[in-house]
């Protein structure tokens, strides 16, 4: 409690379409001097799901995210000794030979964490892989709707009992897509046509800040408002650095 109390008041409060003024690394290091092994652990799983998407970022000889816990080096070694992420990950490019098929199919390994993250997580780390898989789920169906794509091939490695899968599978012949309850906000963000490719990023890492702070703001000296923190500063920190290029 003491290390959550110095951070939640040392840390300054986090603006989306502002400039940071510490650094990533920064942060992490204020994290690892004054908290447990064991929530340490829990930062350590948010930056892992990064490392994953990373995997496949790798596979396409594109840029990391420098948020994961591997460097672009230390993500080639683990690859090559098979050591550092899930067996499920080391099946899936054993099973898929080539880099096409690595790619086309790579959802399926993120659809295995999700599983595995929300059954072994609770509080916040819970919430935000379940928000993770969620707008990813629908951000697939409205683009696959928009482009006239069969929306069960997309969503092939999704269990279709899974009630948020369900819904949005019932609309695969409708005429337009309706955003779930939950994201109704995201329609909002997302409904201008005329929105380019930055525009869109922008407005989906805005709705995914002030998400993830309507769970944590009334929870300041508490590991899920410093997780939280974590991943907004992460959202701020992507956009800045697209800002820039």
């Amino acid at each position: 409690m003491k290390g959550y109390f110095f951070l939640s008041s040392f840390l300054p409060k986090l603006q989306f379409d502002f400039p940071i003024n510490f650094s990533f690394d920064d942060l992490i290091r204020l994290y690892t001097s004054n908290l447990t092994g064991r929530d340490m652990k829990k930062v350590w799983l948010i930056r892992h799901f990064i490392d994953l998407k990373n995997v496949c970022q790798f596979l396409r000889e594109e840029p990391i995210d420098k948020h994961g816990n591997f460097s672009e080096s230390e993500l080639s070694q683990a690859l090559d000794n098979q050591e550092g992420f899930p067996q499920y990950l080391f099946d899936y490019l054993e099973k898929y030979q080539t880099l096409e098929e690595q790619i086309r199919f790579f959802p399926s390994v993120l659809s295995h964490f999700f599983l595995d993250a929300q059954e072994q997580s609770n509080g916040f780390l819970r919430y935000y892989f379940d928000f993770e898989r969620k707008w990813r789920l629908v951000l697939t169906a409205m683009r696959a709707k928009k482009l006239k794509i069969d929306l069960s091939k997309e969503f092939q490695f999704e269990d279709p009992r899974d009630l948020f899968v369900a819904e949005l599978l019932a609309q695969k012949d409708t005429s337009n897509f309706e955003f779930p309850a939950e994201f109704i906000e995201m329609d909002e963000a997302l409904k201008g046509e005329d929105l380019d490719p930055k525009e869109q990023y922008k407005a989906l890492a805005e709705f995914c800040f002030y998400y993830i702070l309507d769970n944590i703001q009334d929870h300041p000296f508490s590991i899920d408002y410093l997780l939280g923190y974590l991943a907004q500063f992460m959202i701020i920190d992507n956009w800045n650095m697209l800002n820039e290029k």
